[in-house]
């Protein structure tokens, strides 16, 4: 098939030559203790899974099986006739249509997108079959004992078999929508497709995990797109796009998350738009840029879903004996031709739960309510799982599974080759105008696009700070990551005798709702110096960010040397008194000093800010290759003022 990528991608079937496969009669042939013990540990495999995992008819069938369940799961939320009227057209299912590639003729991106699933089944093929095969001192490929005592002795580590033996990541990037504001955080979107993903995938050995990561009042870039990587991880499959409602027609911001999330994360993920409701046309041909330069993008067919919200019942009219017995998942949902509004009931039935939290923040009008957040979360697992079916349909059971699998994976790095190859799309004016003249000539815009960057941040969520990375803590995990500093006792800092103290980590408990139940995950933390406080310091990147991401290696990354400050947002634009922003850094309101030299201004960039020193913006890193920035609240004459730093990133 050569290095011919079209022919590669469009092929529905790659059938490759058939190499030698461990040949598991031999095994079973053998007359000694190992084939006994081979034995036993195929069948082990075997009930575990409930079926053969390296038989991918197996696979398809135990998918298949889990699927199933989800669809009469599904008729009895919404009831068979509801079911039918939202789900299916021509008795066809509608997630097959939920999700469009940008160039919808050619559908590369979906083929794109079914060769990451297909890479995903074949690798944890190969791993069930390395854990299958040598373990006990037992070579299960020939039936005898290994060797090889090193060999032997790492085979007898493994005490049980692996719960998953690959992992399938989808990140949510959005704004309050995506968040799932005003509902139960369980009920965003996101959590709605994971519920369901987690049996379908892990049937066949793949872990799903949906981070809902999305933020409230929050645009895509340039902050987002800067800290994609310590947001949403290394290793996310999938990064949607739920920005519209903030984004709007800025399409530089769209534009630099497109580029630093699909492009430059080393997962490659894919691309998928969510609600292009408005400017459809500008949005598609905006994505099919991203596909042109070897990125796989898709997006969110609004068509399907007005198709899916004719087929809803309308409450308006009906007796209140013939609402109740309509099925709960489209009971109140639709009145006089509109969702989750107007008489008799929408309104009143919008969010769910009421008697959980009943004050909880976020329930506002243009907020979704519980139903068309499952409506969408259901579809994305429509459409996830029926590709997934499609995936393991098109893998060739003859073939080798570890050359099918370079051979995939070499037609991947082919096409983002192309990617890392192409010019930057045609950038706005306005966009270049944001930078500042001073800026365009000393640094080349690409850097900020394609160039790799350090994001040490307070927000969440984000994976580095649920992984201990930014604090330096070994408290870590979704639930039990290191918080930081109350925000009323940071206020009572205050240094007298002119010594330096670490810059903290700071949350406001205001943000933080109490309930018996979770709401939400995001919240504006902030690293923090006020006027009583003096210098204070930050050391970017820290030690456990050059661990993780293995910035001892001159090699594996080079930073060009732009350090970028982002400060929080303030929700509706709306700041407190005495509240530092990036024009107070401009007035020398607030001084900062790099690695012991100061900062004469900081150049606007967008939201955030670029700190500018004597000979420009470009700043050398000390010996260890960190910035040890240093900052001091003079403030603006108040009694008191402060800097929040969301942020801070080296480009």
């Amino acid at each position: 098939s050569g290095n011919n990528t079209d022919a590669l991608v469009t092929e529905n079937k790659v059938n490759l030559p058939a190499e030698s496969t461990p040949n598991e009669g031999t095994a079973l042939q053998e007359t000694d203790e190992c084939a006994s013990m081979c034995l036993s540990r195929m069948e082990e495999h075997k009930q575990h899974w409930g079926g053969d995992l390296l038989d991918i008819s197996e696979v398809e069938r135990l998918a298949k099986e889990q699927y199933d369940k989800f669809i009469a799961q599904l008729k009895v939320d919404y009831g068979e006739e509801y079911f039918t009227k939202i789900f299916e057209v021509d008795s066809k299912s509608r997630g097959r249509t939920a999700f469009l590639s940008a160039n919808v003729e050619d559908g590369v991106s979906l083929l794109r997108f079914k060769r990451k699933l297909k890479m995903k089944i074949l690798s944890a093929q190969l791993s069930i079959e390395k854990e299958r095969t040598k373990f006990g001192g037992c070579d299960c490929t020939v039936g005898t004992k290994v060797s090889n005592p090193q060999l032997l002795e790492s085979h007898e580590r493994v005490p049980s078999l692996a719960d998953h033996h690959e992992r399938f990541v989808w990140a949510t990037g959005g704004h309050s929508i995506a968040a799932g504001h005003g509902n139960l955080f369980n009920q965003s979107y996101t959590a709605v497709m994971e519920r369901v993903l987690v049996d379908i995938f892990g049937s066949i050995g793949i872990e799903f995990e949906g981070r809902a990561y999305a933020m409230g009042g929050t645009p895509s870039a340039p902050e987002i797109a800067l800290c994609n990587e310590a947001i949403f991880g290394t290793d996310p499959d999938v990064l949607s796009w739920d920005f519209a409602m903030l984004d709007g027609g800025m399409w530089d911001r769209k534009g630099m998350y497109t580029n630093r999330g699909a492009g430059l994360n080393p997962n490659r993920p894919a691309l998928i738009d969510m609600f292009i409701d408005h400017d459809v046309e500008r949005r598609v041909a905006e994505l099919q840029k991203v596909e042109e330069r070897g990125l796989t993008g898709l997006y969110m067919n609004p068509d399907t879903f007005q198709e899916m919200k004719d087929g809803i019942p309308d409450t308006f009219g009906l007796t209140s004996e013939q609402i109740d017995a309509l099925p709960r998942f489209v009971r109140h949902f639709k009145c006089q031709e509109a969702l989750e509004k107007g008489d008799p009931t929408c309104n009143d039935m919008k969010y769910d739960n009421n008697e959980i939290c009943p004050d909880r923040k976020g329930m506002a009008f243009w907020h979704p309510g519980w139903k068309l957040l499952a409506l969408w979360g259901n579809t994305m697992a429509l459409f996830m799982s029926e590709t997934l079916l499609d995936a393991i349909a098109e893998i060739d059971s003859l073939s080798d599974r570890e050359t099918l699998f370079r051979h995939l994976q070499t037609e991947e790095n082919i096409e983002y080759q192309k990617f890392f190859q192409s010019d930057l799309p045609p950038l706005e004016k306005e966009f270049l105008n944001q930078f500042g003249e001073e800026l365009l000539n000393e640094a080349n815009v690409s850097v900020f696009f394609r160039s790799p960057s350090i994001c040490h941040t307070a927000r969440l969520p984000a994976e580095t700070r649920y992984l201990g990375i930014v604090t330096e803590s070994d408290r870590i995990g979704v639930h039990d990551y290191y918080k930081g500093v109350p925000k009323n006792v940071a206020d009572q800092l205050e240094v007298k005798d002119g010594s330096e103290m670490s810059m903290p980590l700071v949350y406001d408990p205001a943000e933080r709702q109490s309930c018996e139940v979770e709401l939400n995950r995001d919240f504006k933390d902030f690293f923090f110096a006020s006027n009583k406080m003096g210098w204070s310091r930050i050391t970017i990147p820290n030690k456990a960010e050059v661990r993780a991401y293995g910035l001892d290696d001159p090699d594996k990354f080079k930073y060009q040397g732009l350090l970028v400050v982002c400060l929080k947002i303030c929700d509706w634009g709306i700041c407190p008194a005495g509240d530092m922003q990036l024009e107070s850094i401009q007035k020398g309101q607030v001084k900062f000093k790099v690695n012991g030299v100061p900062v004469t201004n900081v150049t606007k960039f967008v939201d955030c800010g670029v700190l500018r020193g004597k000979h420009g913006h470009y700043w050398k890193p000390n010996d260890n290759g960190q910035y040890k920035i240093r900052a001091k609240v003079l403030g603006d004459g108040s009694d008191f003022s402060f800097l929040r730093i969301s942020s801070l990133i080296v480009l």
